[in-house]
């Protein structure tokens, strides 16, 4: 059964843990600490949950690609916004596209402009020379105890389970590790025992 090697490696899942889990347990503690911010339209909310997010996924990211980001969390603020009215613009699209296809066009035109101002602040920030930093061998341990920081203090501020989600996510961590050391063992042995013959 190959589920660990296969899912707990990946770093699309151990974002995805991450990120979910600064939305639920960071997000209410920065949501009043951003009080200047205005709360219509659910703006404050977007601010605070992209930064969450960011700040969750962080170490993980930092440590996987050596790469830290100083313009991610202006840029996910910046389009998370029209995240969800473009998501419902395509969603027009398709649905004229098959009772009346001019309306289709209306709307297509519409999510595609959006598009563009998403792809053009990904592009614009990205091509800026300050936009991230080289970090080269960013350690295991510090990863994990800076998570290990960062759970405890939310565990304080919040005692909702968060520090059942840092054993949980440590223990994928470090299960993921040795399954994926006990997988190179293997395959070492097998390359030795091929050459051999």
């Amino acid at each position: 059964w190959d589920f660990p090697s296969t899912v707990f490696l990946k770093l699309s899942f151990q974002l995805s843990f991450l990120a979910t889990w600064g939305v639920l347990f960071l997000n209410p503690l920065l949501y009043n600490k951003f009080y200047f911010l205005p709360a219509r339209f659910g703006f404050r909310d977007s601010i605070t949950t992209t930064i969450s997010a960011t700040i969750a996924v962080l170490p993980v990211l930092v440590y996987q690609t050596g790469n830290l980001s100083v313009v991610s969390i202006l840029v996910n603020s910046l389009n998370l916004v029209f995240i969800p009215i473009t998501m419902f613009m395509i969603f027009i699209t398709g649905f004229f596209g098959f009772v009346f296809p001019p309306f289709a066009i209306i709307f297509g035109f519409i999510s595609t402009q959006i598009l563009r101002y998403i792809i053009f602040i990904i592009e614009y920030f990205g091509s800026l020379s300050f936009a991230s930093i080289n970090i080269i061998n960013f350690p295991l341990w510090l990863t994990l105890f800076i998570y290990l920081l960062m759970f405890v203090f939310v565990f304080l501020k919040n005692k909702k389970h968060s520090l059942w989600v840092l054993f949980i996510y440590i223990f994928l961590k470090l299960f993921s590790i040795l399954d994926q050391f006990k997988f190179s063992k293997k395959a070492s042995t097998y390359l030795f025992f091929s050459e051999g013959a």
